[in-house]
């Protein structure tokens, strides 16, 4: 291989050097050198998997070796298949690639939310982190941060429209309403953003680096429904007693530990723009009522319940920390010009559309069954009211019955006391006569006659006048 010429520029020592190296260390005194970069030339390339399936597209080093992978995987509930895009150098010392990224959801609290129990339950990362997280699960190994930086993608260049997927996803799942559920979500903070850090690590004595960026998104939000109002007043209160333990270590100007107040992970860091102020101390501000110290969206002052966070997207490149010029060449290159292929693009239109149709048909259903039941305990109650109401009647009419029965008795016991009997008049008066008379008479007049003995001639009563009357019944 051809060498070069080179002279340190801490100790002037000469050094001799294989001219595809882009950094290097002094043999005399150890310092790092990192030498021209050397000019890359790159090649749009299509990574197609051995079955012939095209996956996706992107720039890498002309000469590489490429391959892809194509899984049925569910990743979220909107992608049911997992890519993987690589290629590597002749040497097999450097290597790009990406994949499908990954959903992670943390809650503060068991609510309905457990709807989303698909999805990975973890502790949320801030970004950085998360990337870190990510070098070591690749590499197998404990990994050294080195540095972060923005990564420029085509999802950034395009975030609007993917913000605008998310969101409407979460708007979507967010408003359910049934007579036995409720669920009624409020997005509170929603970041987007394209990041990227590089790390080191030693692999057979050797320096290595390992550049890791991700497509993020991060999601904050909390459950609106009247059931979950007790739960948040809890968690406020909390979140009032850290509250006023910042104001008072304000007032005695303290410094504050800013990422321990403010922690909450993805969607923090991004709003928290990630420069020098963000551990130092925070401005006092107006207290605001009904915070708690979970996620960022207290600083808008309302409690959070919910952070739904992960990365749309990984990048990673791998390779010796000697080429690393090289190494962060190839991994921007790809990470900017990557795009899925648009077969796939509209397969997952298609899923897309198919998955809204099943859960707005799984909704009607559910309504509808919730309606008929509804009718159906309404007929229930009906008929039990009614059943009642004709129950109620039949009481009634029994108590009637039987004070009519004893009204009669009663009248009965009066009247053989007295020595009368009660006898009706044609106009529904009660008139009494002794108990001697055997029929008694109305008179024209309305006068009543008692007779004892056989009665009138029918033909002397029509002549006086006279109408017999009878006892009461």
């Amino acid at each position: 291989m051809e060498t070069k010429i080179f002279v340190c520029p801490n100790c002037h020592k000469t050094l001799e050097v294989e001219t595809d190296r882009t950094r290097i260390f002094c043999g005399y005194c150890g310092t790092p050198i990192n030498l021209a970069k050397k000019d890359i030339a790159f090649q749009e390339t299509r990574f197609v998997t051995p079955q012939g399936r095209v996956v996706g597209y992107a720039e890498v080093p002309q000469g590489w070796r490429i391959g892809a992978e194509l899984q049925n995987k569910q990743v979220d509930d909107l992608t049911p298949f997992y890519t993987t895009m690589l290629a590597t150098n002749r040497e097999n010392t450097m290597q790009v690639g990406s994949h499908s990224g990954e959903n992670y959801y943390t809650h503060r609290r068991t609510t309905i939310l457990s709807q989303f129990a698909g999805q990975k339950h973890v502790e949320y990362l801030e970004p950085d982190d998360y990337l870190l997280d990510v070098a070591r699960r690749l590499c197998g190994v404990d990994v050294a941060l080195a540095k972060t930086d923005t990564l420029r993608t085509r999802y950034l260049a395009n975030i609007d429209n993917e913000a605008g997927k998310i969101i409407a996803r979460f708007e979507e799942r967010g408003n359910i309403v049934l007579p036995s559920v409720q669920l009624h979500l409020k997005l509170t903070n929603a970041m987007f953003d394209s990041r990227m850090i590089e790390a080191t690590f030693i692999d057979n004595r050797e320096e290595m680096a390992v550049f890791i960026g991700g497509d993020l998104f991060g999601l904050e939000y909390y459950d609106a429904s009247p059931t979950a109002s007790l739960g948040r007043g809890i968690t406020g209160g909390i979140g009032n007693i850290f509250s006023k333990a910042k104001e008072a270590m304000e007032e005695n100007n303290e410094q504050i530990d800013f990422g321990w107040f403010m922690r909450g992970g993805i969607v923090g860091s991004m709003m928290r723009q990630r420069n020098k102020q963000d551990h130092a101390p925070v401005q006092k501000q107006e207290k605001k009522q009904g915070t708690a110290p979970f996620g960022h969206a207290h600083e808008y002052g309302l409690p959070v319940d919910t952070i739904n966070w992960g990365s749309k997207r990984i990048y990673y490149a791998i390779g010796p920390l000697s080429q690393e010029d090289a190494l962060e060449q190839a991994f921007r290159k790809m990470a900017e010009t990557y795009c899925l292929d648009q077969s796939l693009v509209s397969y997952l239109e298609q899923y897309h559309m198919q998955v809204r149709q099943n859960e707005m048909s799984t909704l009607n259903n559910a309504t509808n069954y919730a309606y008929q039941s509804h009718m159906m305990n309404m007929q229930r109650l009906n008929q039990v009211s009614k059943t009642l109401s004709q129950s109620n009647d039949i009481v009634m009419q029994g108590y009637q019955n039987r004070q009519e029965a004893y009204d009669r008795m009663s009248q009965k016991r009066s009247e053989a006391i007295r020595g009368v009997n009660t006898y009706t008049t044609s106009d529904g008066r009660s008139v009494e006569h002794s108990v001697s008379s055997d029929h008694v008479y109305e008179t024209k007049y309305g006068d009543t006659v008692g007779v004892s003995g056989n009665a009138i001639d029918d033909s002397v009563a029509t002549d006086l006048g006279w109408k017999e009357i009878f006892k009461k019944k």
